[in-house]
């Protein structure tokens, strides 16, 4: 089966060949390499960032250093 985060192809016993394509990413590659859902529920990480947990692309928010002007 031939994976993309829009189209899957699967082989048929007959052996012909099914592909499927959606217009928009429905997966997203995790870094195992794997694939799963698209999945935009914000987690927060160790070091105090919030990612979603499964999107493309990867998306992180980290928090702004305060310092002199904080907030504008």
């Amino acid at each position: 089966m031939a994976t993309t985060e829009s189209s899957q192809v699967f082989a048929n016993p007959d052996g012909t060949f099914t592909q499927e394509t959606n217009a928009a990413p429905v997966r997203a590659q995790k870094d195992d390499g794997t694939w799963a859902p698209i999945d935009t529920t914000l987690v927060h990480d160790a070091d105090g960032s919030v990612r979603a947990k499964n999107t493309t692309p990867a998306l992180t928010f980290r928090a702004a250093a305060a310092g002199p002007g904080w907030p504008r």
